[in-house]
């Protein structure tokens, strides 16, 4: 009578094929909350990474002429861009690394603690982008409505609140992202399990 024994390395993939589909959902938002225009919608003014759209139904760009407040084109709000697309660069990697690991048979720890620091750099970058953004996008305002960055002069803050869908979207897609780290971890966790079970050093 033959006794059919459970590969315990196959159960080390589930963690991995988890953390895939899971980066592939994040990697898929952080895309669409970058690509997208509302990150602020606040007093007829819609506010995204790369246009701005004022009250009177103009749109500014990012790489245009200069004709807008100078917050749109500080250096804050390029380091917002620039970990944006950092982060699709990385997850991406990540995804790769992590399609690589599902399809080859034999894991090791350090792989899996690899593909979990892509993951946990892609977080970092997306939930960093969506932190800063809301910390810094409130504008002060003189006694003339006119913004200014004089902390004496200011008399009220603008776009504090109205964040819009692409924010959201943002901290969601950084969930996914922590998610698929999680999940790597684990898989690390299970492959040193199943090669203890096997004997394996």
């Amino acid at each position: 009578m033959t006794v059919m024994v459970k590969d315990p390395t196959k159960e080390a993939r589930v963690p991995f094929i988890s953390a895939c589909l899971l980066a592939i959902l994040g990697l898929a938002l952080t895309a669409v909350s970058l690509a997208t225009p509302e990150w602020t919608v606040a007093r007829g003014v819609r506010i995204g990474l790369w246009s701005l759209t004022d009250e009177n139904g103009k749109t500014y760009e990012w790489t245009g002429p200069r004709d807008y407040e100078d917050f749109f084109y500080s250096s804050w709000f390029l380091a917002v861009r620039g970990m944006m697309m950092a982060s699709i660069i990385i997850g991406s990697l990540g995804i790769f690394f992590n399609l690589f690991l599902i399809v080859k048979r034999k894991h090791s720890p350090t792989e899996a603690n690899a593909l979990m620091g892509y993951y946990l750099l892609a977080f970092a970058l997306v939930v960093v982008s969506v932190s800063v953004y809301s910390c810094l996008i409130p504008q002060g305002l003189d006694i003339d409505g006119k913004i200014t960055t004089i902390k004496a002069s200011i008399v009220e803050y603008i776009y504090v609140g109205g964040y819009g869908y692409s924010l959201w979207i943002g901290w969601i897609a950084s969930g996914f992202f922590l998610l698929a780290c999680g999940l790597a971890f684990e898989g690390s966790n299970q492959v040193i399990r199943a090669k203890k079970m096997l004997g394996i050093e």
